[in-house]
Order: structure tokens, then C-alpha cells, then sequence
């Protein structure tokens, strides 16, 4: 039993930890706000020359680093703080509620509960009790997280030689930070679990950016990190004078660490868990089109399986709404764990605009690019699984452009039990070279609708590897029919599935990730054909810009046109 009074719970205002989460915000915007103005006013002297002038500039770059440090640190507490305050809040709440419910019976400190006659209630004593249980386990959980940051804070202020280094040695955090980048990913996770919880924030307020996108660092590390990654980039986009601010890209930053979701696939069994969380990245970078990996979902032994989804062409951060929306649906119905993996730059266009007359989509190179890391993420992901739930299974899904993505991954030694070519263009595989993924009995399958635009690609052959859909080792999924009964075909059927949980193509995704076998393809409507794909391909070509029009009649023909940013 607890040993917490419901006086005492009585007695709280769980409330108190939410303003402490605002405070310490606050104090971290202030840090980042003295040092941009110091920074500025050094940057500008430059006519301070000379041995005084270097001195002082490097005992400012030092006292910077250790308050870019602090910053990160109270922006770890005000988001523990804050967690604090929905999860012990909660329980607290559902514990009176609780209590207030049981009168006319009589509800002792210890959770005894007695009727007017002063029998025992004991069913109702059992549901108080284990409330009043969990109030106290999320207390000491919580008061457990805010000591280890505590404790990172006290290091980071005291202790400039403080972090046991790979070699065992006592060294800087800095120090370590450039090991880390030299260090496989295998002596990553082995070093990251000879630290204590403390040590491993120390090193994330020193740099973490390079804490959260480095595989080998533990998940949960690499989340808390781009929590403060995401807070930090909101923050100098909110430093910018306010014509320069984007306020859409401000907003979006706020609903990924600000906004809690729906747990889709793990329901809680503590009544009082409302079923939200965090949103939670294991990568995040705000450069460019933005990149980034999200988990929906835990890694648990209760799940069915995990899932690592690689959208298409177009994938962008400002425009993820929609991946994030499929990636909880995919976790929700498969009862799994699953990741959005946009770890990378896509292709932007699928056929020529006023911005870019050679169409991107046409280009293997981002796929070339891209897939090194998802295999180094596969890496990372299996040592998660081996730790918190051996012998999940894993299913790496590529829609469209993402399925060439999962295919080079393949060549280059992807462990995946399980993948699903989803309106992909193509396998992907170079010279039609055999996979090298190194998982027994791998279960290939691919979905795409009849008369998808994509059907134009794979019939003309512009990238490397055969159409996975005609694959003698891949098996077709039904794509089947809308939730409202239309059938999943033509350009709509290329994407739409994916926007549609209760369709047969959906739902055969989630049967995969979750380890049931999908429903086969059943012909309904005939696929295109080469002859018609190059008379559509030629069709839609004259919709497109001028010059690309221009380059296509006075240089190549179609097909090469198309095939000339991969080659």
C-alpha cells in the first residue's frame, strides 16, 4: 500500500508545477536573450585588438557555452515541470474524484473505504487504494527525473571536468561531444550505459543538437534533446523583429512540444491517464525543408510490432500534418509503435513547376542520400527494441519516392523483418543487385492501385530495380476499396489510401506492422500499361512550363529527359 495520506494528496497543489514549468521557461528565454545582445556587442568590437582583446574575447566564448548550457538545462526542468504537471495532476484529480464518489461511504486517510453501517466496502477500498498508489508512484517518478536534472545543473555550474569520457578518463563535456561523432554506433550505446542519468543531461544541455540526432544515444535521451532542439529554433525565430518572424513556423514549433496527443495504440490501464503524451523526436533539424524522426507510440512488450514510415515527394516539416495524422492511424489500428523517418532531404516536385523545370522526383540521388542513415537508424532502433521489447518486429514502409528510400536501405544492409513497398516507382535496387538485409525470412509486399499515376513509372523504367508490384519475391496487397465504397484507384489512388484509416489499403498496412497477414490483390481494374504511360507521361509534360516544354523537343525525348538527374 501507499504510503501517502489522502490528506496529504488533499493537501497539494499539483498546479505549483506548472507555474515552476513557466518560470523556468522564462529564465531560459532570458539567458537566450542576454547572450544574443552580448554576443552582438563583442562581434562588434572589432577594434579591440591585441593580447587583451583575444583574452577577453575567449573568456566570453566560454562563459557562452556555459550559459547556452544553463539554458538547456532549465529548458529540460520547465519541460519535466510541466509533465509533472499533467501526469501527477491527473492522478491526484482522478484520486478525489474517486473519493468524492464513494459517499455516503466513508473514505479513511489509508483509502479504507466503510458504509453508514460501518461494514467494509472492499471492492471500493481496492479502486481507492490503487488511485491513491498511483498518485504516489508518479511522485516519486517525478521527483526522480527533477533530481537527475537538478543534479546535471549543479554539475554544469560546479564542475568544469565533469563527465566520464569513452576511454574512463574525467574530461569536458565538449570533449566528449566530438568522441561521440568519431564513435560507431555500437560504442555509443555501450558508452551511453556506463553514464548515470545526470551525466547524460549534462552532455545534452553541452550540445543537443548533436545528442538528439545521433544514433546510438538512447531514444528517451535523443527526445528530452529535441524537445530543447525545438524550443531553441522557436525561440530565435521569436528573437527576429516581427516582419521577419514566421508566425506559421512559430505555431507549428509550438504544437510539437506544446501539445499533447492522443496515445494511439497503448491505452493506459491507470484510470486516471486521460490516454495523452508528448509528442516525441528522435531527430530534429530546422534547416531547409526540415528534417526529422517521430515516434507515435511505445516501444513496449505489449505491442504488436513497430512500424518506420518514409514518405514521398513534397514531405516537408511546415506541411507534415497529414504523415503525422497517417503515422498515428498506422500505430493505432496495427496496436504498434511507429516512426515518421524524414531524416533527409525529398524530392519537392513530381513534374516541372515555375520554380524548378527539371522535375526532382525524377532524381534517385535524394534516395541515394538518404537511405545511409535509415539503415543507421534500423541499427539504433533494434538495439531500442532489444532493450525494451525482444523480438518485436520491425516494418519499414516507403509511399511513393520513400519506397525507393527503404530499397537502397535494403542494398546497403537495412535489417527489416518486414517491408512494404507503398506506390512505389520502383525497388530501388541498382543494377537490379539482390538485397543485403540481414533478417531471416524477410516479408516483402508492395500496394499500389490500378491506374495510379505511378503505374506510368514503374512501366517506363526510370529507376533502377524491377516494378515491385510484378516482383517474383514481393507479394501484392489488395488496395481495395475507400472506407465509403469507391474504389482506390487512378491518380486520387496514389495517396488517398493514406488519408483514409478504414480503407483495404490502409488496413493492410497496419495488418503488416502488426504481424497479420494482408488480404491479396484482387484485380478489379486494369493497370496502366507502358503504351499508355508514355502517352499520359507526354500529355501531362505539355501542361508544364515553357522551357521544360523547349528542353524536351530540342534536346531529349521523354524517357530520357526523365531518366537524366538519376544517371
Amino acid at each position: 500500500m501507499s504510503r501517502m495520506s489522502i490528506a496529504e494528496v488533499r493537501s497539494w497543489n499539483t498546479g505549483t508545477f506548472g507555474t515552476a514549468a513557466g518560470a523556468a521557461s522564462a529564465r531560459a528565454a532570458d539567458i537566450d536573450s542576454s547572450m544574443t545582445t552580448a554576443d552582438e556587442a563583442v562581434g562588434a568590437a572589432d577594434e579591440w585588438a591585441g593580447p587583451s582583446g583575444d583574452a577577453a574575447r575567449r573568456g566570453f566564448h566560454t562563459a557562452l557555452e556555459q550559459s547556452r548550457e544553463l539554458r538547456n538545462l532549465l529548458l529540460c526542468i520547465a519541460d519535466d515541470a510541466a509533465d509533472a504537471d499533467r501526469e501527477v495532476g491527473s492522478a491526484r484529480n482522478h484520486l478525489l474524484e474517486l473519493v468524492n464518489s464513494c459517499r455516503p461511504d466513508v473514505v479513511g486517510d489509508d483509502g479504507a473505504v466503510i458504509d453508514p453501517d460501518g461494514n467494509p466496502v472492499p471492492d471500493a477500498t481496492a479502486r481507492v487504494r490503487a488511485a491513491l498508489a498511483e498518485v504516489y508512484r508518479q511522485d516519486g517518478l517525478f521527483a526522480a527525473v527533477l533530481a537527475e536534472t537538478a543534479q546535471a545543473l549543479r554539475l554544469a555550474v560546479t564542475d568544469p571536468a565533469r563527465v566520464p569520457a569513452p576511454n574512463g578518463a574525467t574530461t569536458s563535456a565538449a570533449a566528449v561531444i566530438a568522441q561521440l561523432r568519431d564513435m560507431s554506433i555500437g560504442e555509443r550505446q555501450d558508452y551511453f550505459a556506463r553514464l548515470s542519468p545526470a551525466e547524460q543531461r549534462v552532455l545534452l544541455s553541452a550540445d543537443p543538437v548533436t545528442i538528439g540526432n545521433t544514433d546510438g544515444v538512447p531514444f528517451g535521451l535523443r527526445i528530452a534533446a529535441n524537445d530543447v532542439n525545438i524550443r531553441n529554433a522557436r525561440d530565435a525565430e521569436l528573437r527576429k523583429q516581427p516582419a521577419k518572424r514566421d508566425q506559421a513556423l512559430i505555431d507549428r514549433y509550438t504544437a510539437m512540444v506544446d501539445t499533447p496527443i492522443e496515445e494511439p495504440n497503448l491505452r493506459d490501464h491507470r484510470a486516471h491517464n486521460d490516454n495523452t503524451t508528448e509528442r516525441q523526436f528522435v531527430a530534429f533539424d530546422p534547416r531547409g525543408q526540415g528534417r526529422w524522426i517521430e515516434q507515435i507510440g511505445r516501444i513496449t512488450p505489449a505491442a504488436k510490432g513497430v512500424g518506420v514510415y518514409v514518405p514521398g515527394t513534397g514531405t516537408t516539416l511546415a506541411g507534415s500534418d497529414r504523415n503525422h495524422e497517417s503515422a498515428r492511424n498506422l500505430a493505432r489500428q496495427s496496436g504498434s509503435a511507429v516512426f515518421v523517418y524524414v531524416n533527409g532531404d525529398l524530392p519537392n516536385n513530381v513534374f516541372p513547376d515555375k520554380n524548378d523545370w527539371f522535375p526532382q522526383a525524377t532524381d534517385g540521388a535524394y534516395a541515394r542520400a538518404m537511405s545511409p542513415g535509415l539503415v543507421d537508424f534500423g541499427r539504433a532502433l533494434d538495439h531500442e527494441i532489444d532493450h525494451a521489447a525482444p523480438g518485436l518486429k520491425t516494418t519499414f514502409i516507403g509511399h511513393s519516392y520513400g519506397g525507393l528510400v527503404v530499397g537502397h536501405a535494403e542494398e546497403l544492409g537495412l535489417r527489416a523483418d518486414r517491408v512494404v513497398y507503398a506506390s512505389s516507382p520502383a525497388t530501388g535496387l541498382v543494377h537490379s543487385q539482390p538485397w543485403t538485409n540481414p533478417a531471416a525470412d524477410v516479408k516483402r509486399y508492395s500496394v499500389t492501385a490500378p491506374g495510379d499515376y505511378i503505374q506510368d513509372v514503374q512501366a517506363m523504367g526510370y529507376f533502377d530495380g524491377q516494378d515491385p508490384d510484378h516482383h517474383a519475391k514481393i507479394t501484392r496487397m489488395d488496395s481495395g476499396y475507400y472506407s465509403d465504397g469507391r474504389l482506390v484507384e487512378g491518380t486520387g489512388g496514389h495517396g488517398g489510401y493514406w488519408n483514409d484509416p478504414g480503407s483495404d489499403a490502409f488496413k493492410n498496412m497496419a495488418r503488416v506492422i502488426g504481424g497479420d497477414d494482408p488480404t491479396p490483390y484482387v484485380h478489379r481494374k486494369a493497370d496502366t500499361h507502358p503504351g499508355q504511360a508514355f502517352d499520359r507521361m507526354t500529355e501531362l509534360l505539355e501542361q508544364a512550363p515553357r522551357r521544360a516544354r523547349e528542353a524536351v523537343s530540342e534536346a531529349w525525348d521523354l524517357p530520357n529527359l526523365l531518366r537524366l538527374g538519376y544517371r
